[in-house]
């Protein structure tokens, strides 16, 4: 019971430093550290946490932002939440793979993949969305979309950098605490297969 509270209290603390990036970077364009503070929630709490994160930041930072509320475009506020939530739960994917205690080039490299595959499925998935329902002709959504592929290169390039060098410090500082350990399910299968070694 104490767990699942914890749980829960952690994972609030998520969707409330995710929505807090949000806005704090909002006045950078395509620069944001709500994709891996979602991804980091999914790594550390699991598949279903790191859904949850996920939709719920982005409901909370599209429906409430000060810059125009995402309940006023369903269809964006819709890709914005699918885009958040897959993040999330790729995080808890991850974390089957990559050991909190271990974590090598090779673990950075795998979030640096995670970071540009996301990235692009997130923007891919919000730009059709903003697009197919703005009522603009094919002429205009060839425009817009073409106009949009500087900003989608940095979008992505900032993210593979910050899930390449920022998300492992980050990991191993919160390993060597023992944070992650109590959330950890699979440290089990992990500590089983370094004692082989």
């Amino acid at each position: 019971m104490r767990l699942k509270t914890e749980i829960i209290s952690t994972s609030a603390i998520f969707i409330a430093g995710a929505v807090s990036l949000g806005y704090t970077f909002a006045v950078f364009p395509n620069l944001e550290l709500m994709t891996a503070t979602i991804f980091l929630g999914g790594y550390i709490l699991g598949r279903f946490c790191g859904l949850i994160v996920g939709l719920l930041s982005a409901f909370l930072w599209s429906s409430l932002n000060p810059w125009g509320s995402g309940l006023a475009y369903p269809p964006i506020l819709f890709a914005q939440i699918v885009g958040f939530s897959v993040v999330g739960f790729s995080g808890g994917l991850i974390r089957l793979f990559v050991n909190p205690s271990k974590i090598t080039l090779k673990s950075a490299l795998i979030f640096a993949l995670s970071g540009f595959i996301l990235t692009i499925f997130y923007d891919v998935t919000t730009n059709l969305c903003s697009i197919l329902f703005s009522g603009f002709d094919l002429r205009m959504m060839r425009n817009v979309l073409l106009a949009g592929i500087p900003l989608s290169f940095f979008h992505i390039a900032m993210n593979v950098l910050i899930f390449f060098a920022v998300l492992p410090a980050i990991i191993k500082s919160l390993n060597k605490t023992g944070f992650i350990k109590k959330y950890w399910r699979g440290s089990d299968r992990f500590n089983k297969m370094d004692s082989l070694r």
